[in-house]
Order: C-alpha cells, then sequence, then structure tokens
C-alpha cells in the first residue's frame, strides 16, 4: 500500500487523517505488521482544532501524559514485545522543536514509526516518508455521495488514492505469489 521507512509522517486535515489513517492500519496489520498506538489521554486538547483519533485506531494502545512518560514507555521493553510499528499521536504539539524531541526518542528504539502530526521536520539523507491524506468529496452537489481519499507523498512527490493503492498492493501481491518475489 505505501512504504513503510524508519520515520513516516503522517499530516493533512484532521478528518482526512482520522480515517486514512485507520484505513492504512488496519491494511498494515493485515499484510502483517504489528502495530502499538501511543496517545494523549482522550478529551486532551491544547490546540483548538485537535482531535481524538483513539475511536478510529483499533490496536493495542498505551497513553502517555507528557515526553517522560513516553520516553518510560517506548524504553520498557514488554510495551514493544513483538511490535514492528510505532503509530504515535503528536497532534496536539504547537511547535517543530517538540515534534523533533519525540523522534529522537524514536530513533533511539529501532522500530519503524508513524508521527501523526501537523509539523513534521527532516533532512533529505533521512529515511523518511512524509504522507499526506486529503478527502475529496464525489459529488460536489450530493454530499451523501461520499469521498474519495488522496494520500500524497511528499518527498518522492507521487499522489495516489487510497483505493487505488491498495488494489494495486493485492494485484502485486498475487503476481509476487504466482511467480515468486525474486523477479
Amino acid at each position: 500500500m505505501i512504504e513503510i521507512k524508519r520515520c513516516n509522517y503522517i499530516t493533512g486535515d484532521s478528518s482526512s487523517v482520522s480515517f486514512g489513517l485507520s484505513k492504512i492500519i488496519d491494511f498494515l496489520e493485515t499484510a502483517g505488521r504489528t502495530p502499538i498506538f501511543l496517545h494523549k489521554p482522550i478529551g486532551y486538547s491544547s490546540k483548538p482544532n485537535s482531535f481524538d483519533l483513539k475511536g478510529f485506531i483499533h490496536t493495542s494502545k498505551l497513553e502517555f501524559n507528557n515526553r517522560y512518560e513516553f520516553e518510560e514507555l517506548i524504553s520498557n521493553k514488554s510495551n514493544l514485545f513483538r511490535v514492528d510499528l510505532i503509530i504515535v499521536d503528536l497532534w496536539h504539539l504547537n511547535q517543530v522543536s517538540s515534534v523533533i524531541e519525540y523522534k529522537q526518542m524514536l530513533d533511539k528504539v529501532g522500530i519503524d514509526y508513524m508521527i501523526i502530526s501537523s509539523k513534521y521536520h527532516y533532512k533529505e539523507d533521512d529515511n523518511i516518508c512524509i504522507y499526506k491524506i486529503e478527502k475529496e468529496s464525489l459529488d460536489s452537489n450530493n454530499f451523501m455521495s461520499g469521498y474519495k481519499y488522496w494520500i500524497t507523498e511528499k518527498v518522492g512527490g507521487w499522489r495516489s488514492t487510497m483505493d487505488d493503492l491498495i488494489i494495486s498492493y493485492k494485484r502485486d501481491k498475487k503476481i509476487d505469489d504466482i511467480f515468486g518475489e525474486n523477479i
């Protein structure tokens, strides 16, 4: 579906991110990844446009109140037993420097991770992907027609719909299963 590198940022508008991220995580779990979701307690909001992802994510979850509790969570190996993807909701942070502090802690763990944030920072040589999730109404005249969710990879520059990515992944997986992955 999407390429997961060591560091992955998920950004966009809050309603698109909540739906899109839940779909991505569900798909990654089906494909064999074992994620854990780290977040602030429900109702915590220091930003006026903050949102709560906890209700959208259906995987193991742990709460943290501050960066010290966060560091304890990710330092405790029993919290990360069999986990191969850490997903962290940092939407509440107002400054890029705060996001960088959490990123530096996650870099030390040695597990792939996703940071959900409206702010992000990277260097060109980082092993990183930045995905922006946006929704588009299928019919502007009919509210009930639904939405199409777009994912844009900001570093590589490609753009696709969520549904197209899922179809492409399934098609590639079937071809690999038929011919072997060494083609």
